[in-house]
């Protein structure tokens, strides 16, 4: 888990393990530390916020090999400045960064999840005022394909179809105009996953962002009823603490 206690960050144990021990963390070159929300920018744009769960390939060093590795000095001392006991060791992180719980997550039932996502495949089967108004939407929600975010509609407004479009000419070499309730229109087959999920048969997805602090509630097909990644798409929800969506993206696999 990621954790930060006077300006250095640390490799913890998640809150269910006893374990006294905290390494200090060294990323590779192109992260970067985020002020609001905490967290550090991977150097691929992932957004990692303090208290999420991850894994990550690396190794554990003590801080003077940092030197050996071809680290500057300062930065070896640094380091050391924040190892802590007799053993004066960092985690070194030198390969793929998988993030299992962004921690925005955690207040998130799965029972929550699974009900707003069936209150969506509802309202994009049969639109209607009555039925947008069981989605828990924040006052503004934006719209977005992927990783970018492309436009705002009011909750009010969202209960209209036409307002779910977003009018892009191309999106992973399909033509536009594209919408998430379109998408999920008659849906049969579909899983329900929270925080980070593979994209089909690739990597994730990194979130807009904007977004990426929040809680990551995801409807897609359902890999496993499907002939090929081409019939594959998942619509992502961007939940706050109080559950209220405030995005909603749309991806589909590139032909």
């Amino acid at each position: 888990m990621l954790g930060i206690e006077d300006g250095c960050l640390y490799l913890q144990p998640p809150p269910n393990v006893r374990d006294p021990l905290q390494e200090p963390l060294v990323w590779p070159y192109g992260t970067t530390w985020q002020n609001d929300p905490a967290g550090v920018r991977l150097a691929d744009s992932r957004f990692l916020p303090v208290g999420a769960l991850f894994t990550a390939a690396g190794g554990m060093h003590s801080a003077d090999r940092l030197v050996d590795l071809g680290h500057a000095p300062a930065v070896a001392e640094r380091a050391q400045s924040c190892a802590r006991g007799d053993i004066s060791e960092i985690a070194y992180i030198q390969g793929e960064v998988t993030i299992i719980d962004s921690g925005a997550s955690a207040g998130i039932s799965v029972a929550h999840a699974e009900n707003m996502v069936r209150a969506f495949l509802d309202f994009a089967d049969q639109p209607s005022a009555d039925a947008a108004e069981r989605l828990p939407f924040a006052d503004q929600v934006q719209l977005g394909l992927g990783r970018d975010l492309h436009q705002s509609r009011s909750a009010a407004e969202l209960a209209d179809p036409s307002a779910w479009a977003i009018d892009e000419e191309y999106f992973r070499a399909a033509t536009g105009p594209f919408s998430a309730l379109d998408m999920a229109a008659g849906s049969q087959d579909t899983v329900v996953s929270l925080g980070e999920h593979t994209h089909c048969a690739s990597p994730p997805v990194p979130p807009p962002a904007d977004v990426a602090a929040l809680a990551r509630i995801s409807v897609q097909s359902d890999p496993e009823r499907i002939d090929s990644c081409l019939q594959w798409w998942t619509v992502d929800f961007f939940v706050n603490e109080t559950g209220d969506i405030e995005a909603v993206t749309l991806d589909f696999w590139e032909p």
